[in-house]
């Protein structure tokens, strides 16, 4: 004796497919309708000026980061809506001198949750990703190296670089009296930056920009 056993299944016809999908499509239509209505009208940001198109959505400002043209369209937008501008649903851009102390010298500690989070596999945290007790202690072993007094200190040793730098920058785009034509200057100014970091950070230079090429430790 045998069984007869059938295949389970769900069977649904063209029309009942292109309806759940129409379905499917207006309530994304009335999600991102719904969203950009409370973004522009309803949001806590929605009083601060700024292009609307960039309140509404995050796409705009990826765009331009993507286009490497960030950093200028923020400037021009601050010049157009002053020194307060809302960049994205949940973001402001501030040039205000305020803006600094406000910001980073308040005693609350306030961070989007995307920046606690952690490669895969990693336990220990960064000053980054701690939470707020961590944070605090890092932050605090820290501080001395980045106060007005110790920053005013290290200008020397970062002009003495800039220096080297500008002097190279001209070598490599005038060789025989002639231009040079066109010199990779984000490798430059990665010779300048690693230089400085090593100065600073370890007592001795890389010697980037003395050897025009990268340290073997880079």
């Amino acid at each position: 004796m045998g069984l007869d056993i059938q295949p389970f299944g769900i069977a649904m016809d063209a029309n009942g497919f292109g309806q759940c999908a129409i379905i499917f499509i207006l309530s994304y239509i009335s999600c991102l309708c719904m969203s950009a209505i409370y973004n522009l009208y309803f949001h806590p940001l929605a009083k601060f000026p700024g292009p609307k198109i960039w309140a509404i959505s995050r796409i705009p400002f990826i765009t331009e980061m993507l286009g490497g043209n960030l950093p200028f369209r923020i400037k021009s937008l601050h010049d157009e809506y002053g020194t307060i501008v809302r960049v994205a649903a949940d973001e402001l851009s501030f040039i205000g001198s305020a803006a600094w102390k406000d910001i980073y010298l308040k005693k609350e500690f306030v961070r989007p949750k995307i920046w606690g989070s952690r490669p895969p596999g990693v336990e220990a945290h960064n000053v980054i990703s701690a939470p707020v007790a961590d944070h605090a202690r890092f932050r605090k072993a820290f501080q001395s190296a980045f106060s007005e007094k110790a920053t005013i200190q290290h200008e020397p040793t970062v002009q003495k670089y800039v220096d080297v730098l500008i002097n190279r920058l001209k070598e490599a785009t005038k060789k025989n009296g002639q231009s040079a034509g066109r010199i990779d200057l984000v490798q430059w100014i990665n010779f300048t930056v690693f230089d400085v970091i090593g100065d600073l950070g370890w007592g001795a230079s890389f010697d980037c920009l003395q050897d025009q090429t990268y340290h073997p430790w880079i």
